[in-house]
């Protein structure tokens, strides 16, 4: 890993493992799989959210916003009653709102969902080798709630953060 993307992700070079496995065994609903189904009015507070996050990988780093996520995660904690199909939709339902669709921001509200409604998860960034292309994915009860495109498979997962509520 370079010592930008270690910088960026805020870890240092011990952290670094290439024997991670994906804990993902299949992702719930993707963009295609969900076009079907009206979208729903996401809340105010989460769309906001997901645009902070996005914009706030120039200023924070990835390992310090996971801290964040749950921390604040654990103020509201069992307080959602979402199922993994229902924090895929609500994920879609906050990117069509927002109008942008990224795994940064899309990983970190996942797994502020799944800790919200009670359910451990993983946080994982993996590179496409041997391309510099990155890729942040979020699983939760060995599923990805929601991917807009079905590609995480294609990552080799580089770095896992275990959440728990």
């Amino acid at each position: 890993m370079s010592s930008t993307l270690r910088r960026v992700l805020g870890l240092r070079s011990a952290c670094e493992r290439a024997d991670l496995q994906d804990t993902a065994r299949a992702i719930a609903s993707d963009h295609s799989s969900l076009k079907q189904l009206p979208v729903s009015k996401s809340p105010v507070l989460l769309r906001i959210s997901y645009r902070l996050i996005h914009h706030s990988r120039y200023l924070i780093t990835f390992r310090l916003l996971v801290l964040l996520i749950v921390r604040i995660s654990r103020l509201y904690s069992n307080s959602l009653d979402l199922s993994v199909g229902d924090i895929g939709r609500l994920v879609r339902d906050i990117e069509d709102a927002v109008g942008i669709a990224d795994c940064y921001p899309r990983s970190l509200i996942t797994g502020y969902l799944s800790l919200r409604c009670g359910k451990s998860c993983e946080i994982i960034i993996g590179s496409m080798a041997p391309t510099r292309k990155v890729h942040a994915w979020c699983a939760t009860e060995g599923l990805v709630p929601y991917e807009a495109l079905p590609e995480h498979f294609m990552y080799q997962p580089l770095i896992r953060w275990e959440l728990t509520h």
